[in-house]
């Protein structure tokens, strides 16, 4: 063999080694960068002013990095480690490298919820604030009872307990000064604190959300001829305070307790509110229909039947209790 031979073969080597090598060592980066990784779905949380390799090292430490080096560069050539947004982040189960720079790089964060139901009390809302570990800080002040309104608020992990309690008290108004424009003429209902106030009564008066206005206007109608609204979740109020369920059945003396809520004790409405009303109970109330009734009872089903005249409420009334007795016998 020749040496000119020889030494075309050595520089066909080198430039295999130059091609190769690098198309090689690229494949395998790729490849690392794209493989899925054995991990569960873990939240990744940025704070502001959060460094780049303090990120990475929250990564590494979840076993979210196979190559450290890979990842790093990665960022840079996409500027992820100059542009990333603080807050949570959802890395899904058996992600890669690369589904989580894409993740980082589009700023979406992750969205938490929280849920006030309708007709739980001020303490009860601020209870589960309170208890909800991904929020922060303490509050400043508990809010009137019926000042929060009941819907599902979106907030981010790190956010503030009060930050969230504002928006809920905040949307209250807003909901209250839309509806109050709109209000019907003629309402025995002269202040938007005493339309809260029917609101919560509503509400605590049935489960069904078919049955808001048609309870709304028998209260109304109670009102407006001088009746007392005696409605039972009002002398439960005079117990619990809505810290909870009163665990019994109502009792012929507490129907005669004089505690300022009891509106079988006292004409009108209650004192204040007994719970948080929802935007449908405070629509009901502001904008009853036009029905002849003055009572419900329950009717066994969940909801609840109506009535004009007192003779046939009593006849209801009988028809529940013998519902209620059935019931008892076969629990």
């Amino acid at each position: 063999m020749s040496m000119a031979s020889t030494a075309i073969k050595a520089v066909i080597f080198l430039i295999f080694l130059f091609i190769a090598v690098p198309i090689t060592v690229t494949y395998w980066a790729y490849s690392q960068h794209q493989a899925p990784l054995e991990n569960a779905e873990t939240f990744l949380l940025v704070e502001s002013g959060m460094s780049f390799p303090q990120i990475e090292a929250q990564l590494e430490e979840a076993n979210l990095l196979s190559s450290k080096l890979l990842f790093d560069m990665a960022a840079r050539v996409k500027s992820v480690d100059k542009t990333l947004k603080a807050g949570e982040y959802q890395i899904p189960a058996n992600t890669s490298q690369a589904d989580i720079l894409e993740i980082l790089s589009k700023g979406q964060t992750y969205k938490r919820y929280f849920t006030a139901i309708e007709g739980e009390s001020v303490y009860q809302t601020v209870k589960k604030l309170i208890e909800n570990n991904y929020l922060v800080g303490n509050l400043e002040k508990l809010p009137a009872e019926g000042a929060l309104l009941p819907e599902t608020y979106q907030y981010e992990r790190g956010e503030s307990r009060q930050a969230v309690l504002n928006r809920m008290r905040g949307d209250m108004q807003q909901t209250l000064d839309q509806l109050w424009v709109m209000r019907a003429p003629d309402l025995p209902i002269k202040t938007k604190d005493d339309a809260v106030i029917l609101a919560s009564v509503v509400e605590k008066e049935t489960g069904l959300a078919a049955e808001r206005p048609q309870v709304a206007a028998v209260f109304v109608n109670r009102l407006k001829k001088g009746m007392k609204l005696q409605a039972d979740a009002t002398t439960v109020y005079c117990f619990t305070k809505g810290r909870g369920a009163l665990g019994r059945r109502l009792l012929k003396k507490d129907l005669e307790t004089d505690c300022g809520y009891n509106t079988y004790a006292k004409y009108g409405l209650p004192v204040a509110p007994i719970a948080n009303p929802s935007k449908e109970s405070l629509a009901a109330v502001l904008s009853p229909p036009n029905t002849p009734y003055l009572y419900f009872v329950a009717d066994g089903t969940g909801g609840h039947v109506f009535a004009e005249t007192l003779d046939e409420h009593t006849r209801n009334v009988a028809k529940w209790r013998k519902i209620r007795r059935e019931m008892e016998k076969n629990n």
